[in-house]
Formats: C-alpha cells, structure tokens, sequence
C-alpha cells in the first residue's frame, strides 16, 4: 500500500482514567470513588482497584457503595482534569 493511502487507527478504552489519575495524586492509599452527581445523587463512576475488588461497579448511588464498603473514600469527578488528561495522550 502506498504511503499516500497508508492509515493507522488506535483505539483505546480506559474505564479508570478517573480512578488512576487521582490515585497517582494521592498519597492515600485506602479505597475510593469517583463520584458524579447524577439524577441528584452522588453516584460512583470510577473506583480505585481496591474498591472495585470489593464488588462494587460504576453506576451504583454511593450511598449503597458504602453500604458494601463502609469508610470508602468519595473523590469528585473532575471533567475539566480528566479532558486534560485524555489530552495528553494524543
């Protein structure tokens, strides 16, 4: 294939880009969600893995999350950090 027609297609899937950019910033190391306000609710969108070895997953209220993991550490969702971050890759 000529180089005029030559294509290169990446695709990336990172579903703890929010997890893994503030556990790098934090020097806690105890269990943690990310969390976005959703239908008027704290609601998790990102987990540290130790939290998500717990069994929680994305989309649970965090009031139910610390149900199932009681001290779990809630961390806002920083849109605006983590655009920057998704940048940095490109």
């Amino acid at each position: 294939m000529p180089p005029a027609q030559a294509r290169r297609i990446l695709s990336l899937w990172l579903p703890r880009l929010s997890a893994e950019r503030l556990a790098r910033q934090d020097p806690d190391p105890s269990p943690f969600a990310v969390t976005a306000p959703l239908r008027g609710a704290p609601t998790v969108v990102s987990l540290s893995l130790d939290a998500a070895a717990a069994g929680l997953r994305p989309g649970i209220a965090l009031t139910d999350a610390r149900v199932i993991l009681p001290g779990l550490r809630a961390l806002p969702w920083r849109p605006d950090e983590e655009a920057r971050a998704r940048a940095a890759l490109l």
